[in-house]
């Protein structure tokens, strides 16, 4: 993979040549676009890219588009697009996200300091669904979005 200067991540791809993923950033160091193109063989491939919208140092929306090829007959396009909420039913003050990572949800929990600049809040709601946070000294130690739970340990 390539790191720029601020030691966000560029590019990556795998040594077998089946996968290439590419990311950029604004101004703020802030990911706001991401690709990955999966290859199968010649005949079977996925691409998938994401495009984010950032107000107030919050992620706000994310639109994911997909396609590919799948035996050798173009795949249809599919859209989807991710709204993320800071206050819910239960959270009416944003959280503070201490941990200057992106948590970064769609179909799954992405998260790490190579995604740019974190969020300024943790997201508690992404399209209607909750997630729920377990805090320790006011960073995360757990967190629970439909039937997917993950912990994490700071040090």
């Amino acid at each position: 993979g390539k790191l720029n200067a601020n030691g966000t991540i560029v590019s990556d791809s795998a040594v077998n040549g089946n996968y290439q993923k590419e990311y950029s950033y604004d101004e703020s160091g802030h990911i706001n676009y991401s690709s990955s193109l999966f290859i199968k063989d010649e005949e079977n491939s996925n691409r998938y890219s994401y495009s984010y919208t950032w107000t107030d140092g919050n992620i706000v929306s994310c639109k994911m588009m997909d396609g590919g090829i799948h035996n050798g007959a173009a795949m249809e396009l599919g859209i989807y697009d991710y709204k993320y909420e800071y206050v819910n039913e239960t959270v009416t003050t944003p959280i503070e996200n201490k941990t200057g990572l992106v948590f970064l949800f769609d179909s799954v929990l992405n998260f790490s300091p190579v995604y740019g600049a974190g969020t300024k809040n943790l997201p508690v709601k992404v399209n209607g669904q909750n997630i729920q946070w377990t805090l320790d000294d006011g960073y995360p130690v757990k967190v629970v979005t439909g039937n997917a739970t993950a912990t994490f340990m700071w040090k």
